[in-house]
């Protein structure tokens, strides 16, 4: 069934990139508004998409085997669930930033496709030397964000806009960063503490705000071993934050179960296809990196290099 009245009016929520986001965490609500995750305030006030993001009440699904709905763990990614619509979204996590700040830009994804907008797992880099912005795509920990804090610290020519999550408007080119905080494991002269959150602190860039809209240039996407440029599942892996790209449609990941359609299926299998489409295009019309960073065979150093390389 769906989330009570008397649950949810327990709930705090944030507006954010068009999604209300409503939490039983009163740390992780602290840690939404101190992010500035509204990136230049430029989206729309009037949210109609709902993610509940609970940390301490179990969600009030099962699968189709009568099973409770799995919590977020180490070893278990956990279950997302969503109103057949596409409005509402559920999930059972834990009290960590930036699990639930990838979560609510893989909703925004899917609300993007329907403006033309593509968002993409990602490092944005402004190169001066061509007044653009370039996008290092990859899965989680493939080393986006060191390899963009390396490339800004080889000189003058690069300053690192995100390290998560960036928008391109496939109508004209440009790119935008979503992102507006940081959490290198070593942070640069670049950084200023921004605020702590279950003991890790997070950075603002130094003189980036107000973030600019740039131009897309050269698009880098990150490997991690040969057999991956061959698998034909980059996108699968890379945007694993958006649901319905990675994970299967099936019926127990619905609220409603039983309101589930072949018509919603179709609008489902629509989506995937409109994504993977905006990303060929978006690839096929700039020049295009592929980079295997092989960690414990590759350095960093050497990845990065090659990428300097070719830009």
């Amino acid at each position: 069934g769906n989330l009570s009245g008397e649950t949810v009016s327990q709930l705090h929520a944030s507006a954010i990139f068009g999604i209300n986001v409503l939490t039983d965490s009163t740390e992780m609500h602290r840690c939404l508004q101190l992010s500035g995750a509204s990136v230049n305030g430029n989206r729309p006030d009037t949210c109609n998409t709902n993610f509940y993001y609970l940390t301490q009440s179990q969600l009030p699904f099962k699968t189709a085997q009568g099973d409770p709905l799995q919590q977020l763990q180490v070893e278990y990614p956990g279950d997302i669930y969503m109103s057949p619509d596409m409005n509402n979204f559920y999930f059972w996590g834990i009290d960590k930033l930036g699990t639930l700040v990838s979560m609510i830009y893989g909703i925004r994804a899917i609300k993007g496709v329907e403006e033309g907008k593509l968002g993409v797992h990602s490092a944005l880099l402004y190169d001066k030397n061509c007044n653009c912005a370039h996008l290092v795509i990859g899965k989680n920990r493939i080393g986006k964000s060191t390899i963009g804090q390396l490339l800004e610290d080889s000189g003058d020519r690069f300053v690192l806009m995100s390290d998560d999550w960036s928008e391109i408007n496939l109508a004209d080119g440009t790119v935008e960063p979503m992102s507006m905080i940081f959490s290198p494991k070593q942070a640069s002269v670049h950084y200023e503490p921004a605020f702590e959150s279950f003991g890790k602190q997070f950075y603002w860039k130094h003189g980036v705000r107000p973030y600019p809209v740039l131009n897309l240039g050269t698009i880098i996407e990150l490997y991690g071993t040969p057999q991956e440029l061959e698998d034909d599942k980059f996108i699968q892996r890379s945007m694993a934050h958006i649901p319905l790209i990675a994970q299967p449609v099936r019926h127990d990941i619905f609220d409603s179960p039983n309101e589930f359609s072949d018509e919603d299926l179709a609008r489902y299998v629509a989506f995937q296809q409109a994504y993977m489409e905006m990303y060929a295009v978006l690839r096929n019309s700039h020049k295009t990196i592929q980079v295997v960073n092989q960690k414990g065979r590759v350095s960093v150093e050497q990845v990065t290099q090659q990428i300097l390389s070719n830009l």
